[in-house]
């Protein structure tokens, strides 16, 4: 998959001490992109830095949903490139901090994540757990609020995630969920062109319930605007090869444009 070239690194980098190595917590990705919407993919990455020793994990968990949304950062890549809108990603792994979460909430820094165990964040001190809302979960955060304070013209937001096709032995029967609150014209008309595609199962607010502690991005940064906005989840396995996520991402890709182009139209006529 062609990467787009153009990107901005977070301000903020981590230097590992030992190996003098750069890290940066976030990235915008097309940064240049000229389409009224910002995508973000939180968990898009599977990256645990050196210095946490993996945080004591499995090489089964390592590879795991629990440590990323695996195919999430292509599909949106992708779709940036399609659509030609900015994207921003984390570069740090869910369980490091998931950054879709109330920074200092439990699920924050999960020691279990369904049915995988993570040693390292059993007996987290506070010391820690500020240190990595400092170093990993802030970033983001201040990469996505500086983005949208300097490009007012953006008019939708969207959060592209990937889920387990089984949950706790359950069957999950639904392909493509879009997560919502309340009455969401962005939502309803995705939907509506998702569902009229006919190739995949595609249900409102599956696999999971729009609850605050699963929508804490398009909350905090989406709703605090007004800017119409909604999160796409898709089933892990329909993503798992390059072929795949680039087909996924051309689906998407369509229903998105229109969704915002509509939307668009409703609030300039307003």
């Amino acid at each position: 998959m062609d990467q787009i070239q153009n990107s901005f690194l977070s301000k903020q980098n981590i230097v590992n001490p030992v190996t003098g190595e750069q890290f940066f917590p976030a990235e915008l990705i097309n940064p240049r992109g000229d389409f009224p919407l910002l995508l973000v993919c939180e968990h898009a990455s599977d990256n645990i830095p050196s210095e946490l020793n993996d945080l004591g994990v499995s090489p089964e968990t390592r590879k795991s949903h629990a440590v990323y949304d695996i195919g999430a950062k292509e599909v949106a890549i992708e779709i940036s490139r399609i659509l030609n809108c900015p994207l921003i990603i984390s570069n740090v792994s869910r369980i490091v901090i998931d950054c879709n979460r109330d920074p200092y909430s439990p699920a924050a820094i999960p020691s279990k994540s369904e049915v995988h165990f993570i040693p390292g964040n059993k007996f987290i001190t506070r010391e820690e757990h500020h240190r990595r809302v400092e170093a990993y979960f802030n970033p983001f955060h201040g990469l996505v609020e500086e983005y949208l304070n300097d490009n007012p013209w953006i008019n939708s937001f969207i959060a592209i995630h990937s889920f387990t096709p089984v949950f706790y032995g359950v069957d999950r029967h639904v392909d493509l969920g879009v997560l919502f609150e309340g009455e969401n014209m962005l939502a309803e008309y995705m939907l509506q062109m998702l569902i009229e595609i006919g190739t995949f199962r595609v249900v409102p607010n599956e696999p999971y319930k729009p609850d605050p502690k699963v929508v804490h991005t398009v909350k905090r940064h989406a709703a605090a605007r007004n800017l119409p906005h909604l999160m796409v989840e898709i089933r892990n396995s329909l993503i798992r090869t390059e072929t795949n996520q680039q087909r996924m991402g051309r689906l998407l890709a369509e229903p998105i444009r229109k969704s915002v182009e509509m939307v668009s139209q409703q609030m300039n006529s307003a």
